[in-house]
């Protein structure tokens, strides 16, 4: 029973005063050191549950680290490097890459629109010396291959 009841019960049964007070205040205390108690328990479980929330991030940290390099690995190994480097002359809008249709080009071209790298197009619509900054364009993924390895040759730590 709690003790606001008890109190006045009690206190009315034996006729008030003094005796009444004592008692309202051992039964407050046994109370007030429960609660102590219960908060000290529950502070004791809160501390047990962020140790093991901290390790449990550790080991997620440790994962997505091992997922961030093979994902670098496979991004940097993607691609030859000359192939790269077109998309790297696009990026950079190199004004002096320019259309041939003699020799592998077009055909790497294509490769790169295939890929994902280069937005669609058609090699018939180019002409030769046609600057190709004006007529292709880079795809998301060819940007951020571009970003990704001119990162990693700048020695930025999630390019590598």
């Amino acid at each position: 029973m709690d003790p606001q009841f008890i109190v006045p019960i009690v206190a009315a049964a034996l006729g008030g005063g003094g005796l009444s007070v004592l008692l309202g205040h051992i039964l407050r205390r046994k109370s007030d050191a429960a609660a102590i108690d219960k908060t000290r328990a529950e502070t004791d479980y809160l501390h047990v549950q962020t140790k093991r929330l901290e390790g449990e991030m550790k080991t997620v940290q440790a994962q997505a680290a091992a997922v961030q390099e093979r994902v670098n690995t496979i991004v940097k190994y993607s691609l030859s490097f000359y192939l790269s480097g077109y998309l790297s002359r696009l990026y950079r809008r190199d004004e002096k890459f320019r259309y041939d249709p003699n020799g592998r080009l077009p055909e790497q071209l294509r490769l790169l629109r295939d890929l994902g790298y280069l937005e669609v197009f058609r090699t018939s619509d180019l002409k030769k010396d046609d600057k190709l900054v004006d007529k292709l364009g880079l795809t998301p993924l060819g940007r951020l291959s571009v970003e990704f390895r001119e990162g990693a040759a700048a020695g930025h730590p999630h390019s590598e």
